[in-house]
């Protein structure tokens, strides 16, 4: 689950904290999550911040609460807490807490309509080992793993694996298949959806060439 700290660019006129700590409490067992933005972490030309937790339940409820602090000389309370709000039944649709405003130009690089930010693919390259995509116009270099045994139907199969822009885990897979297709999934982040893509291979002189988008 992404959890998006929305005020990043209020800070460009004020102190930024020394970290910003957003908890979650179970309502039924009491069972609590943290999830804590690090100064380093907070962009203040941006408005959208994330950090990821995979500790979030499904269909569990939750109260949340948030916490900003400083151990600047220049503030004048140390610790200013936001307004918690409730979380009934947690769905796989966005949850918000009050006065939040969704953006309505879209994501810096994603599309200018306000839709869903996309994932672009920069460049596949077998000998150096690595794909790049392009999200939210940050450039993100994930690894290729290749697997000892092709999944059925592929040649050669790789795992993927990097970090987005935030510390965000990146995975995904690259098929090239037996009949020299391409196929190559970036799973979800932050506020990306699972992103595919295919294209063409092939193989000379034991140098492998990818071609997709």
């Amino acid at each position: 689950m992404s959890i998006q700290l929305k005020n990043g660019a209020d800070y460009a006129t004020e102190v930024v904290p020394d970290e910003v700590v957003v908890t979650a409490t179970d309502k039924a067992d009491g069972s609590t999550i943290t999830v804590t933005f690090a100064s380093s972490d907070i962009s203040t030309s941006s408005e959208y911040n994330y950090q990821e937790s995979e500790e979030f339940q499904i269909g569990h409820s939750y109260t949340v609460t948030s916490v900003a602090k400083s151990s600047s000389e220049y503030v004048t309370n140390s610790e200013a807490s936001g307004e918690s709000f409730d979380i009934d039944e947690l769905t796989a649709e966005e949850s918000q807490s009050d006065g939040y405003s969704e953006q309505t130009g879209g994501f810096p690089g994603g599309g200018g309509g306000g839709g869903s930010p996309t994932i672009t693919l920069t460049s596949v390259s077998v000998a150096d080992s690595k794909v790049v995509i392009s999200a939210m116009g940050t450039a993100i270099t994930c690894a290729m793993t290749e697997l000892d045994t092709p999944n059925e139907g592929s040649s050669y199969s790789y795992t993927l694996s990097g970090s987005g822009g935030m510390g965000e885990k990146v995975t995904g897979v690259l098929e090239l298949l037996i009949d020299y297709t391409a196929e190559m999934t970036i799973d979800g982040f932050g506020p990306f959806s699972d992103t595919d893509f295919s294209g063409t291979w092939a193989e000379e002189a034991g140098v492998i060439t990818v071609s997709m988008s």
